[in-house]
């Protein structure tokens, strides 16, 4: 998570370099969505996997509004893992993962 945070502060201080700066993000989502099932955490799959879905069609050079919805995902992540939200996390799971998806509509005007 760290790693995100930094990747992610990194990305909004230097924009000139921001699709560098995704790259490494997305890496960073890449590992999470990986293993967040091994540990028990298919909520952070599923997220991690929206997250991962929105940079690939966005590309790495992504707008503000754009970064808005990668900090939303970020924080989405944290909050899994300080409330230690296993499995699919039940509905609050369930409605975490719809909001986050509405969130990527909006970004995308759809």
């Amino acid at each position: 998570m760290a790693a995100l945070a930094t990747a992610y502060d990194k990305a909004i201080k230097d924009p000139a370099n921001r699709p560098a700066h995704i790259a490494e993000l997305y890496a960073v989502v890449q590992s999470i969505k990986g293993q967040g099932t091994s540990f028990g955490y298919p909520l952070m799959t599923a997220v991690g996997t929206q997250l991962a879905r929105f940079i690939e069609d966005a590309g790495e050079n992504l707008t503000d509004a754009q970064m808005d919805a990668v900090k939303v995902h970020q924080e989405a992540l944290r909050l899994i893992m300080q409330q230690k939200m296993e499995g699919d996390g039940g509905p609050i799971g369930q409605k975490l993962v719809a909001g986050l998806a509405m969130v990527i509509k909006k970004i995308k005007g759809e």
